[in-house]
């Protein structure tokens, strides 16, 4: 919920961007997960969070570049965010309108689990994980539109006299406390089945909570830590890296179980050593991604853009082909 929260948000800050940022976006979240559904012949679902954060993102662009004139008017900007949760309402919460809309889309989004593969939904996981957060981008995009007001109402805490500021972010502190008991209580406690049935619905709490309770100071604001600053950078290598280098499955396809094992009969060694050569991959597949990305999708140019993409679509169809024809030789032969 988090990064899909942030990540909407990061969008509106940005306004609607030109196609290159767009195509950007589309490339970072989806190189390397493709490689790998290409290369290992993995469901692209497998990796769930790659998918759940492209709709997402196409969600924000979308509603952002229809009629873009009126996304400076404060009136018509409300009006699409609501239309938002109304269509997310009627694609996810009515779950025969989600089916007839990806069921067409199976051999893309469809998942079975070769662990128990015999009388299984395929759209189940696409329902189920996206069906988690797909509320949440659209509160990202109503507090990266709130930004504003909510420096502005920060200032007006900061510059109060002394007492008075104290006084009010005591309030402020307290508050966000009552809520929080409130919601650990009668939400974040309970069973975890009955627990993702109203995530979708109070997943905002907690992030709002959180973000009130780091800016409740100028300090607070402004201090970090640079190995968690580091380690956001490389989130979705970390991510696509654990099934392959951290974890591994002894299925293909399979959902990983077990923590790769390069030195057997000294755990705390092999985490150390496993945990090192993962982090090391991810950054390394990270730095290799996006210089790729600022090679084949330029930032201001959109004639090369679609040059490289009219490139890269004939390369692969070519590269398929004669995968295809190898393929269909060697069966024959065989046979």
């Amino acid at each position: 919920s988090r990064t899909v929260c942030s990540t909407a948000a990061n969008q509106l800050l940005l306004s609607v961007p030109a196609g290159c940022r767009f195509c950007q976006m589309m490339w970072r979240l989806n190189f390397l997960v493709i490689f790998c559904c290409i290369v290992l012949q993995n469901s692209y679902m497998l990796y769930y969070i790659c998918p759940m954060h492209t709709i997402f993102t196409v969600f924000v662009y979308a509603s952002l570049g229809i009629a873009p004139q009126l996304n400076k008017t404060p009136a018509w900007m409300w009006t699409k965010i609501a239309l938002c949760f109304v269509a997310i309402f009627i694609l996810w919460d009515i779950k025969a309108v989600f089916y007839a809309i990806w069921s067409p889309l199976d051999w893309f989004v469809g998942y079975t689990d070769p662990r128990k593969p015999a009388g299984q939904d395929r759209m189940h996981e696409w329902y189920f994980r996206s069906g988690l957060d797909r509320y949440i981008w659209i509160w990202g995009m109503i507090c990266a539109y709130l930004h504003p007001h909510a420096t502005k109402l920060l200032h007006t805490v900061d510059e109060m006299p002394v007492v008075k500021r104290y006084t009010v972010r005591a309030l402020i502190l307290a508050g966000v406390g009552v809520v929080f008991s409130i919601y650990y209580s009668n939400v974040y406690s309970l069973p975890k089945l009955e627990y993702n049935k109203v995530h979708p619905y109070t997943s905002w709490i907690p992030l709002t909570l959180w973000i009130i309770v780091r800016n409740i100071t100028p300090k607070m604001r402004i201090w970090s830590m640079r190995l968690y600053g580091w380690l956001g950078c490389i989130t979705l290598e970390t991510y696509l890296c654990q099934f392959h280098i951290w974890l591994h499955s002894d299925l293909p396809d399979g959902q990983p179980k077990y923590l790769l094992s390069i030195v057997p009969g000294y755990p705390m060694i092999n985490f150390a050593v496993v945990t090192a050569l993962y982090i090391f991959i991810s950054n390394r597949l990270f730095h290799l991604t996006n210089e790729l990305k600022e090679r084949i999708v330029p930032h201001d140019d959109n004639t090369a853009l679609a040059r490289n993409i009219v490139q890269m679509a004939l390369g692969g169809l070519m590269v398929f082909g004669i995968g295809w024809l190898l393929e269909q030789t060697l069966v024959v032969h065989l046979v």
